[in-house]
């Protein structure tokens, strides 16, 4: 018999490292969502409450489906690829928060929700720092996964 390549719950190891990039980036939606929230607290807020924890999972919903439309445009070699790797980053920033405004506030949190993350990347810039490494992080492992250099019978 062969070496099982198969990991966690049938899945291949090339599939649970690209889940597990996803679970990072759904938590830094969450952590932006966060942020946002208590930027909103301080000023006409007063109380944590079911709608803040509802911004909140919006804001993790919004950075996964975010991810998800853009990771094909991730992992291809060169400057044309790291060219595509620095649109990608926009983009997931811009529709993750259109996406996140959207099913927190129908109609005005589609507008307001890309406004409110710029200002909050703005304010607390090592969020901005965070999110390019991760992006940037998920580029090159979608590179070794391109270039066949990841298997699934390496190990995690």
């Amino acid at each position: 018999m062969g070496r099982d390549t198969r990991g966690i719950w049938g899945r291949s190891f090339a599939q649970l490292r690209r889940r597990r990039v996803m679970l990072a980036i759904t938590l830094y939606g969450g952590l932006i969502a966060y942020t946002v929230v208590r930027q909103m607290r301080s000023g006409f807020m007063t109380e944590f409450g079911l709608y803040e924890f509802w911004v909140i999972l919006s804001g993790m919903l919004g950075s996964a489906i975010a991810y998800q439309t853009g990771e094909a445009h991730l992992g291809f070699p060169g400057w044309q690829g790291a060219v595509r790797a620095l649109a990608t980053a926009v983009w997931v920033a811009l529709f993750g928060a259109v996406v996140a405004g959207t099913l927190a506030l129908p109609g005005y949190g589609t507008i307001y929700g890309p406004i409110s993350v710029a200002i909050t990347l703005v304010e607390a810039p090592v969020l901005l720092v965070v999110l390019a490494g991760m992006l940037a992080g998920a580029h090159l492992m979608m590179l070794d996964l391109r270039k066949g250099e990841v298997t699934d019978d390496e190990d995690l």
